[in-house]
């Protein structure tokens, strides 16, 4: 869905808003997140944020080894390291991305369980007041400021009545699902509902000459499972996850021959390269960081033939 969203729409940005490595799934448990980040890179989003789910349940060595081999940017703005006072080299507290003619600032903010936080060594900055002062340093910067905000949809409201400035907030946490337009003031919620069930969108325009930027539409629409189920690719995926999550979660599991000779830890992630006729799992050799990028590029370049 999101590629035919882009096909149609050209200049399209694509983000997650956190949660997306839920450790009830095997698939993210048996790989400590590494699956997930492979379903991100071969997806093509443009930016995600951290939930709870992230930065409660993973250490922050684990998730350092996992958005290791991330294509794209962490945007969070109240979570800093208690060593430093410093966000962690793999997350950014603001980002202007350009898409077309636009100059887009985005930032993110994640529910401040403070006190499970400081146990794991991060400080939650309280949340508004930090995006307060962040808006302001970007405005001037930018066309349009969006926030990823994992913070529930009552916060979402508060920061749209109280900082001037913001154009829409991209909203989760709280699982809600917005399928028409809520605008306050002038900013834009959206939200698209929880473990993917939903494809959320917020189409925004600007008119030849004008400075400012109008509303055309904003909600979500159901993701077409069976859409997903019918993809060669993703079909293929999630086999080859679900089957390595089992295996590293329990010694248990009986192996044919065949799949212990091909399964091997790569250190920093699983990447898995697969022969579309017959669905031979392929597992390279031990790679390093700068490989694995090669070879996620041409992962999902077999991906997208694939699937047609």
């Amino acid at each position: 869905m999101i590629g035919q969203e882009k096909e149609e729409a050209g200049e399209f940005l694509v983000v997650d808003i956190g949660d997306h490595m839920d450790r009830m799934a095997v698939e993210t448990e048996g790989t400590l997140g590494a699956a997930n980040v492979d379903v991100l890179n071969l997806t093509g989003y443009d930016a995600i944020t951290i939930g709870n789910n992230e930065g409660l349940t993973f250490t922050p060595e684990q998730l350092a080894q996992s958005y290791s081999g991330l294509l794209c940017p962490v945007v969070c703005g109240n979570v800093v390291e208690q060593a430093t006072d410093l966000p962690p080299v793999w997350m950014k507290s603001s980002l202007i991305l350009e898409k077309g003619p636009f100059r887009i600032g985005l930032l993110g903010a994640t529910a401040p369980f403070t006190a499970f936080y400081e146990l794991l060594g991060w400080d939650v900055l309280e949340p508004i007041e930090a995006l307060r002062e962040q808006v302001e340093a970007l405005r001037s910067q930018v066309d349009v400021i969006v926030i990823l905000s994992h913070l529930g949809l009552s916060t979402d409201r508060r920061l749209a009545e109280q900082i001037p400035g913001i154009d829409v907030i991209l909203g989760g946490h709280t699982h809600h699902v917005l399928e028409e337009p809520l605008v306050i003031g002038q900013t834009v919620l959206g939200a698209a509902g929880k473990f993917g069930q939903w494809l959320g969108k917020v189409v925004l325009e600007r008119e030849y000459g004008a400075n400012e930027l109008t509303l055309v539409s904003s909600g979500c629409v159901p993701v077409q499972n069976m859409m997903l189920e019918e993809r060669p690719g993703m079909k293929l995926g999630k086999r080859i996850y679900s089957q390595e999550g089992l295996v590293l979660l329990s010694d248990g599991v009986e192996l044919t021959s065949r799949l212990i000779g091909r399964l091997k830890d790569l250190g920093i992630g699983y990447v898995y390269i697969a022969d579309a006729a017959t669905e031979d799992i392929i597992i390279p050799d031990m790679l390093q960081e700068e490989t694995r990028r090669r070879a996620l590029v041409e992962i999902k370049q077999q991906f997208q033939s694939m699937s047609g």
